[in-house]
């Protein structure tokens, strides 16, 4: 298996990878980035960058007792599948350990597994992979600290072998074999510098242009003035090469300078080539004119001395844009019947509206997949609440917290309309608990420590 770059993937999984990047910063998003990445690793295991980012923030997270004792619990049930697995497919088996690290990184077992599954599959990378989170946890484990320094050598990462090499003679300084092998790996290192600097002497700094184009194709810029150079050289790569792929990245660039008409004119372009409907190119469409109807509403909001009746206009402008997002929902959904993303998005679309029959409907569709149950649970009993079925909202949300580990965005939103649907219930005890969990992690949540003090002065 070969490493893939941004630029070998489909536009989707690069669209997923920048909006993991666009909130991993940010602690109360840094699940929903995980779950992201998760997904793109899923779907093409040899994007090494996506792989580097998800390790880097499941380093971060600090699993509790509990979550600790439930993945090492599912670990020894699936290990002898994973194993099974592996003699059939060690790439099915690859997917499987990345499961069971998704709910504890520090799992030696399944590393292991990992290990062999990157042998198998002649992926250095994963079996590099798999040694760096084990030496994160054991870092004074000599014999797995030997086998990634080969792995380096042959990777040729010469810095990261001497590190490892050196690390490995401070703890063995009677190795005199260990002590020449190290030094002989900073000797490299020293001459390989040398060779860079003469090389970075001879070499011209790459033109400003290049460097924009590099990161676009990679999906890094969100510059205006850099959009607009991409946009002239695609514009002419197009006159000698009619890619779609050309034009999808053009509409990237033009939505980066807010020219939305061209931008759906190049994404219209795209779907009438294609022939067959693309529910994720239909959902950019969709962005581009919805980002359109924005940016007129911003407009006569910020100069409405410039119109005639901008505030009805900014209304009507409102109304023909949830009308739009609709028809196109709709639309999508006849088209995929049973894809479960569609019936959540469009379930969700009818719940902002009020729309909570047609909701109800479709969450109860979208709650059949793994993937989407818990938020689809979560909005039931949000549509239970709206019809003052109380008994039900608490089922479907009590479900829904039982089976969030982490206290997390999610889990906080599950337990504070848990707590609504017990205080609406007039079960004040009960909704106390839950507003309890909810303050004692964050006393800012909403307006949860007022209806925690509510709940209690009702008891």
């Amino acid at each position: 298996m070969e490493k893939k770059q941004l630029r070998d993937v489909h536009v989707n999984i690069r669209d997923m990878y920048n909006r993991a990047l666009a909130c991993a910063d940010d602690p109360k998003n840094r699940d929903y980035a995980i779950t992201l990445l998760a997904d793109v690793v899923r779907r093409v295991p040899a994007l090494v960058v996506a792989r580097q980012k998800l390790r880097e923030l499941e380093m971060m997270k600090k699993p509790g007792f509990f979550a600790k004792l439930a993945a090492s619990s599912s670990s020894k049930k699936n290990l002898p599948k994973i194993r099974e697995e592996m003699t059939r497919s060690p790439l099915r088996a690859l997917m499987m350990c990345e499961d069971e690290l998704a709910k504890n990184l520090n799992n030696p077992e399944v590393l292991k597994l990992m290990m062999a599954a990157g042998r198998a599959l002649n992926a250095d990378f994963i079996e590099i992979e798999a040694l760096e989170i084990w030496l994160h946890y054991q870092p004074n484990d000599q014999e797995k600290s030997r086998r990634l320094a080969d792995l380096y050598k042959d990777a040729g990462e010469v810095m990261k072998r001497a590190e490892i090499l050196t690390a490995l003679s401070n703890r063995n300084p009677n190795d005199y074999e260990l002590q020449a092998e190290a030094k002989a790996a900073m000797n490299v290192i020293n001459a390989k510098k040398e060779e860079e600097n003469a090389k970075a002497v001879r070499e011209k700094i790459a033109s400003e242009k290049e460097n924009v184009t590099l990161q676009l194709s990679d999906g890094t810029i969100h510059d205006s003035r850099q959009a607009r150079i991409i946009i002239n050289k695609i514009t002419e790569e197009l006159k000698s090469n009619n890619s779609m792929d050309l034009r999808r990245k053009l509409a990237e660039a033009y939505m980066v300078a807010k020219e939305y008409d061209n931008a759906i004119e190049q994404l219209e372009l795209v779907a009438k080539a294609l022939g067959t409907s693309d529910p994720a190119l239909d959902k950019a469409i969709e962005q581009a004119y919805v980002a359109k109807f924005d940016a007129i509403i911003q407009d006569l909001t910020d100069r409405p001395e410039e119109y005639e009746n901008a505030a009805q206009q900014v209304e009507e402008f409102k109304a023909r844009r949830e009308e739009f997002r609709f028809q196109r929902a709709e639309e999508r959904l006849k088209m995929y019947p049973n894809d479960s993303q569609l019936q959540y998005d469009y379930a969700e679309l009818c719940y902002q509206h009020g729309k909570i029959n047609e909701a109800v409907k479709y969450f109860e569709e979208a709650v059949q997949s793994q993937r989407l149950r818990l938020p689809s649970l979560v909005y039931l009993g949000r549509c239970s609440i709206r019809y003052r079925e109380y008994d039900k909202a608490i089922e479907f949300l009590s479900q829904a917290v039982n089976e969030m580990v982490r206290l997390d965005k999610r889990k906080l939103e599950a337990l504070y309309y848990l707590g609504m649907a017990y205080e609406r219930a007039e079960k004040y005890a009960e909704a106390v608990q839950q507003f309890e969990q909810i303050v004692s992690y964050n006393e800012k949540y909403r307006d949860a420590a007022e209806h925690l003090a509510n709940c209690r002065a009702g008891l």
